[in-house]
C-alpha cells in the first residue's frame, strides 16, 4: 500500500475551552511524512531486529546494549541482563553523559566506587562519586546556613495537588493544564511553633475557596517554601490568570518562595539519593523515620486518578470519606518531610 502523506492529530496546547468544546480548535493537524521519511529505514532495521531476537530459541543473558546507554534509556530488562551491575552504579551519577557511560564500561567500571580517579566529571558528579567512596554526604554547611539564614519567618512549607486532563473540564483550561485540587502547609513560625492547613476540593471547580483559605492561613507575610518549585511557581502564574482576584497574593508567593530541592542539588549531596534530588529519594535518607509505604496515596500521579475518580464519575462507588483521609494524610506528609528536612539542615550548621 503506498502512503502518500503522513499526519498526526494532537492537541492545542493553546486551547481554551469555552461554553462548548470546539473541535477543530482543540485538535491540530500536522503533517509529518518528512519526519517519517527520515527515519523510515532505520525503523524498518529495528523492527526486523526485534522480530529476530524474539524467534531466537535460546538468549544470551549476560548484557544487552543498554548497557551503553543512561538510565532514563534502559529497556524494562536492564536489571535481568545486566544482573551483574551493583547498586549505587554509574548510572546513577547525576546528569552523566552516554558518552562517559561507554568510556566508564569499556574500562570495565560499573560502581560508583570504581570511578577512578581524575575521571573527568562535573563537581556535582565527582562529589557524588566522592561521597559514594567514602560512603559519606558531602555538604557544604556555610552555604546551607548562609541560605537558610536569609529566609523570612514565618516560614510556609506548602505543596499543591493537582488534576489535569487532556480534555479540559472547566472553561477557562487548557489541554492537560494542572488545576490545584488541594493543598497542605504547615507553617513555622520563629518561636519555633508549627501550625498546619490544608483544603481539599470535593467538586470540579475553579480553585476560588482553596487560595482564600491558604491566603487567611499565611496572610502576605514570610517566606514559601515548597520543593521543585518551578511546579508550584508554574501553578500560582496559571491561577493569577484564572482568577485575578487573587493575582496580588500569589504574586507575593512567587516573589517569596523558596526552593529547598536546591540545596540537593549541589549544596548536599549524598550517593544514598541515587543521583537525584527528588523528596523521594532524600527523605528516606536524612529522615528514614518519615515514609510513604504505609499511604494508600503513594505519588502525586495516583493522588490525580483517585481525586479525579471520585468528583468526575456519577457511578464512583469508592469509600468517599475513607479516599478524602488518604489524600489529606499524603499531601500532609509531603509538607511535613519538608519541615522535618528543614530541621535537620538546620542541625548541621
Amino acid at each position: 500500500m503506498d502512503v502518500s502523506n503522513i499526519s498526526i492529530i494532537h492537541l492545542n496546547k493553546n486551547y481554551i475551552k469555552g461554553w462548548d468544546i470546539i473541535a477543530n480548535e482543540l485538535l491540530e493537524i500536522e503533517d509529518i511524512t518528512e519526519s517519517v521519511n527520515a527515519i523510515y529505514s532505520t525503523v524498518v532495521n529495528e523492527i526486523k531486529a526485534a522480530s529476530t531476537l524474539i524467534n531466537k530459541n535460546l538468549l544470551e543473558f549476560s548484557s544487552c546494549s543498554c548497557r551503553y546507554k543512561t538510565r532514563s534509556n534502559h529497556c524494562d530488562s536492564f536489571n535481568y541482563f545486566n544482573a551483574d551491575i551493583p547498586d549505587y552504579s554509574i548510572y546513577e551519577i547525576g546528569r552523566i553523559s552516554v558518552k562517559k557511560i561507554g568510556e566508564l564500561i569499556e574500562s570495565d567500571c560499573t560502581s560508583i566506587i570504581e570511578v577512578p580517579k581524575g575521571f573527568e566529571l562535573n563537581e556535582n558528579q565527582s562529589k557524588q562519586v566522592e561521597s559514594g567512596i567514602h560512603e559519606k554526604a558531602i555538604i557544604n554547611s556555610e552555604r546551607i546556613k548562609k541560605r537558610l539564614k536569609n529566609l523570612t519567618f514565618p516560614l510556609h512549607f506548602y505543596d499543591y495537588e493537582t488534576y489535569a486532563s487532556a480534555i479540559p473540564k472547566l472553561d477557562g483550561v487548557k489541554p492537560h493544564q494542572h488545576l490545584p485540587f488541594q493543598v497542605s502547609i504547615h507553617t513555622l513560625k520563629e518561636n519555633g511553633e508549627l501550625i498546619h492547613f490544608e483544603y481539599l476540593m470535593d467538586k470540579m471547580e475553579m480553585p476560588d475557596e482553596l487560595v482564600t483559605g491558604m491566603r487567611d492561613f499565611t496572610k502576605e507575610q514570610g517566606t514559601f517554601i515548597s520543593w521543585h518549585a518551578s511546579f508550584e511557581n508554574s501553578r500560582n502564574r496559571d491561577m493569577m490568570l484564572m482568577l485575578p482576584h487573587h493575582a496580588e497574593y500569589l504574586t507575593y508567593i512567587n516573589e517569596h518562595t523558596f526552593d529547598l530541592e536546591e540545596i540537593f542539588k549541589k549544596d548536599y549531596i549524598d550517593y544514598r539519593f541515587h543521583g537525584s534530588s527528588s523528596i523521594k529519594k532524600v527523605l528516606p535518607v536524612i529522615c528514614p523515620q518519615l515514609s510513604y509505604a504505609d499511604l494508600e496515596v503513594q505519588d502525586g500521579t495516583m493522588a490525580l486518578d483517585t481525586w479525579g475518580r471520585m468528583v468526575i464519575d456519577p457511578n464512583f462507588e469508592g469509600d468517599k470519606k475513607n479516599i478524602r483521609k488518604h489524600l489529606l494524610e499524603y499531601c500532609k506528609l509531603d509538607t511535613m518531610a519538608m519541615v522535618e528536612i528543614y530541621s535537620k539542615l538546620q542541625g548541621i550548621t
